[in-house]
């Protein structure tokens, strides 16, 4: 897999991009000049979200406000919320972006400057999505305690899912240093937990933790349990790169001779093959 070695340095950490557009676009598309499908699909997928959130967070509807309000306590609903939150900033973005090409405007920095919350809120989405299903099903879920309706399965199945295909249909990459950010959201949400059980906060039912394992009542097992969770979402991220890799793959394999040059979609920014590439795209883009 060419490009692994760059994966280091340190401009792979940061959220700068040589090629914005790829964040506008599909692995799939042909033309780059914007596409009405892609536009539709990110919109389905924003809307998808949106219903679904509203669902969730709905299932609760008959309780007293002061148990619906701690909806936002747990983490699985962080992750949706986050979820609803980059789909929705995308579909916005791609939007406006073609919109843009139709009118044959030319985009700037102002017009782009979007892709880094984006691309942010991506790979938290993605590397946490995973995280939530794989946790919930292997561990937490108990057939006889846990009812499983609508909510429970958009929260802990389906988010995946879509997830997955969404991996799978955008244009842009993903960096395996990113995944130290997913990590520094997990610390974040520790450390909220934690301050939430001394400030002398309860769960919906009353208890002081929003999940058992995270109970700051020992606080070295649950400590040690974070980092833990540290350590195995920078396991998944690397997992989702490779699924990013074996997309490029499936790209550059049965796509026909004249399409693989993807407009820079399957290139290292640090090719000068890719850089030739993409200085032919008519896109007239600027990096911000």
């Amino acid at each position: 897999m060419n490009g692994c070695k760059s994966e280091f340095s340190l401009e792979h950490l940061t959220l700068r991009h040589n090629n914005p557009h790829l964040f506008v676009t599909s692995q799939w598309q042909k033309q780059c000049s914007g596409s009405l499908i892609y536009v539709v699909y990110r919109w389905a997928v924003a809307i998808y979200f949106i219903i679904t959130l509203i669902l969730c967070y709905a299932e609760d509807w008959d309780k007293p406000f002061s148990y619906q309000v701690k909806f936002f306590l747990y983490f699985t609903n962080w992750a949706y919320i986050i979820s609803a939150f980059q789909a929705i900033v995308v579909a916005d973005l791609t939007t406006r972006v073609y919109r843009r090409l139709r009118k044959k405007s030319r985009l700037n920095a102002v017009n782009l400057k979007c892709y880094k919350l984006y691309w942010l809120s991506n790979f938290l989405s993605t590397d946490i999505a995973f995280l939530v299903t794989i946790w919930y099903w292997g561990f937490i879920y108990n057939p006889k305690l846990d009812v499983l309706n609508l909510a429970n399965i958009f929260r802990h199945a389906t988010n995946s899912v879509v997830t997955m295909v969404d991996l799978y249909v955008v244009a842009h990459p993903v960096r395996l240093l990113h995944g130290i950010y997913t990590a520094v959201f997990l610390v974040i949400y520790g450390l909220f937990t934690a301050a939430y059980y001394v400030c002398g906060g309860r769960d919906k039912n009353g208890y002081p933790y929003m999940y058992k394992f995270l109970d700051w009542r020992k606080p070295w097992c649950t400590f040690g349990i974070c980092m833990g969770f540290v350590v195995v979402v920078n396991m998944l991220h690397s997992v989702v790169w490779l699924l990013y890799q074996l997309r490029k793959w499936i790209h550059l394999k049965y796509c026909t001779p004249e399409e693989d040059d993807t407009h820079g979609r399957n290139a290292t920014e640090d090719d000068a093959e890719g850089k030739l590439l993409n200085s032919k795209v008519n896109f007239n883009l600027k990096v911000v």
